[in-house]
């Protein structure tokens, strides 16, 4: 698990003040610093996963949930909290998307003939696990909306308990 660092919180959080006020590279600093953390957190969400990723999918993980934070708007996050939960949020979001298209109609989708020995293996448990950890997700969040932020940073951003 991560450790606070005290002085990377403060970075990143002024980082994301400069981001706010409309400068420009400061975006470009703030995801340079943290780059490498982010890429941490895909490779633990991407090991959490049944189905097995190559190694080189959690950059393609970290560019598509930076691309969908970005996409249309600017980045919005109050703090470092917040800005890691909109990543491990897109991050989710982006797997979820990939088991759906995965499972899309025109593939075959969930009601595709399927051999007896082929059912239940690794590749179908990962798609429908992702979906269905989606669907929980989303009802806690009806109920508890700042539990479930508490879930998603935990164990898809990989955060501590003390930086949750």
């Amino acid at each position: 698990m991560h450790t606070v660092d005290k002085a990377k919180t403060g970075t990143i959080t002024s980082l994301l003040m400069h981001v706010r006020t409309g400068d420009s590279q400061a975006l470009d600093r703030l995801f340079g610093y943290v780059y490498d953390d982010l890429r941490d957190m895909a490779r633990r969400l991407i090991a959490s996963k049944a189905r097995p990723w190559p190694a080189q999918e959690s950059t393609a993980l970290v560019n598509a949930a930076c691309e969908r934070l970005l996409e249309g708007e600017k980045l919005d996050a109050q703090n470092r909290r917040h800005f890691f939960f909109l990543l491990s949020r897109a991050m989710q979001d982006v797997l979820v998307e990939q088991a759906r298209s995965d499972l899309a109609v025109q593939r075959g989708g969930r009601h595709r003939c399927v051999p007896l020995l082929e059912f239940g293996t690794e590749t179908d448990s990962a798609q429908y696990g992702v979906l269905d950890v989606q669907k929980a997700l989303e009802e806690f969040q009806k109920h508890d909306s700042e539990a479930a932020e508490t879930v998603m940073l935990r164990f898809f951003g990989g955060r501590s308990i003390r930086e949750t």
